[in-house]
């Protein structure tokens, strides 16, 4: 608490906003800088994971409790692309088995949607790494696309 009435103000935020968990810090006097850190590390890594294509690393200082590393790593993507032979290709592995799962494709918008993901998970670079050409077959669980190249 930094600037005058500071604390008052705090007061009056906490009795109007009672739901709200409010941490009370200094950067000035380096006071209780940890709690809303650790609050912020705890909700991230609550984060739904098919989602986050990195993951939330905490390295404490033992020498020092008021000392803590946040720091986002590119998190190893499960994708597998097989070339099964005649211009067809199976893609598997956790992350597209999520994706798969999560975003059926009933409607045009959904297909969309699943492109996405599968672009998030660098399935199209991986296809074309591999050497799928535009027309090739993909398979994708119960899924048969087409590739575009």
């Amino acid at each position: 608490m930094d600037i005058d009435n500071a604390h008052e103000n705090v007061l009056k935020f906490k009795a109007k906003f009672k739901n709200l968990d409010i941490i009370e810090t200094s950067g000035l006097l380096n006071q209780n800088l940890i709690k809303p850190l650790d609050k912020i590390g705890n909700v991230l890594i609550k984060i739904n994971d098919d989602k986050a294509l990195w993951e939330l690393y905490i390295q404490e200082n033992n020498d020092n409790p008021n000392y803590k590393v946040y720091e986002y790593q590119e998190k190893e993507l499960d994708v597998n692309v097989i070339n099964l032979g005649n211009e067809i290709w199976k893609v598997e592995g956790k992350d597209v088995f999520i994706a798969y799962h999560k975003t059926p494709i009933s409607t045009y918008d959904n297909l969309l949607l699943f492109n996405k993901k599968l672009q998030d998970l660098k399935v199209f670079d991986i296809l074309r790494a591999k050497g799928a050409q535009p027309g090739d077959m993909v398979k994708i669980f119960e899924y048969e696309l087409e590739c575009d190249g």
